[in-house]
């Protein structure tokens, strides 16, 4: 009997380290302002979203609207700087919204909408957490942040180069350069259902 649990607890440690590192690739590839204005305006559209979830007790069109919306813009300026791990998990709070929408037969459950609110708004705190224990001690000072942001990379490259990630390779390209067609993305796919909330036509771009 081999015993395969200390093993298995590396494997996570792994898994673990090469999420973060994904993570700091991320955030490296944008500015400091820029990551600081996405973290204050999703913490804003995330309090809101409680607040509405804590005072709404039966299914609203109103509210639904907005915290689709919320949730929605949310999700468009993750994908507009590529956070996948935070897109992934607010997709499946805007998913719930837009079912409650549209399914006429399924309940408003306040609960399990602050928990699915609750895993999205965590997405997000880990993102900050990173950066405030990575990065931030660097932003505001007169240090040169080349070198500190050239090691982490240096680990991104070693462990694309040992997993052979292609997600960690496009991190790696977004940090050198960022297409004008990914950075208008999010905003793009977001104003047809916010004119469709407006009654609106919606717009067609060139």
């Amino acid at each position: 009997v081999l015993d395969v649990t200390e093993l298995r607890q590396l494997q996570l440690a792994a898994a673990a380290q090469k999420q973060e590192l994904e993570i700091l690739g991320q955030i490296l590839a944008i500015s400091h302002e820029n990551f600081r204005n996405f973290m204050e305006t999703s913490e804003a559209f995330f309090a809101e979203n409680q607040h509405l979830l804590e005072v709404t007790h039966d299914k609203n069109a109103e509210a639904l609207a907005a915290l689709f919306r919320n949730m929605h813009t949310v999700k468009g300026n993750a994908r507009t700087f590529g956070f996948s791990y935070i897109t992934d998990a607010v997709h499946e709070a805007e998913q719930t919204y837009d079912a409650l929408r549209k399914e006429a037969d399924k309940s408003w459950d306040a609960q399990e909408l602050l928990q699915e609110l609750k895993r999205a708004r965590k997405s997000v705190e880990r993102y900050k957490t990173l950066y405030a224990e990575k990065l931030e001690a660097f932003a505001d000072t007169d240090v040169n942040t080349t070198a500190i942001e050239n090691y982490l990379l240096d680990q991104i490259k070693q462990a694309a180069e040992q997993e052979g990630s292609t997600r960690i390779q496009k991190i790696l390209q977004a940090v050198e350069t960022e297409r004008l067609d990914l950075i208008l993305a999010g905003i793009i796919e977001g104003l047809p259902a916010m004119a469709k909330t407006l009654g609106k036509e919606p717009p067609s771009f060139q």
